[in-house]
């Protein structure tokens, strides 16, 4: 992972272009850290419930939690 911390990365993702690729990136550097996937779904989840008010990019987070999920992490 890079030298940003995740808060750093989750708000970086927020003002993205590509909200989901960014997203899907942190997801992906959790796991390959070693992070278990139900560890990475709990993370996303509580980010989620910070941003629900915000249709657009909490639609954006489910998404990459159907992905995590679902076992689909690159």
């Amino acid at each position: 992972m890079s030298c940003q911390t995740l808060k750093e990365r989750f708000e970086a993702a927020q003002s993205a272009a590509n909200p989901f690729s960014d997203l899907y990136s942190v997801a992906e550097s959790l796991r390959d850290i070693g992070l278990p996937q139900t560890d990475i779904y709990c993370i996303f989840v509580d980010f989620y419930r910070r941003h629900e008010n915000d249709d657009l990019f909490s639609d954006t987070i489910a998404d990459v939690l159907d992905c995590i999920w679902g076992g689909r992490l690159g």
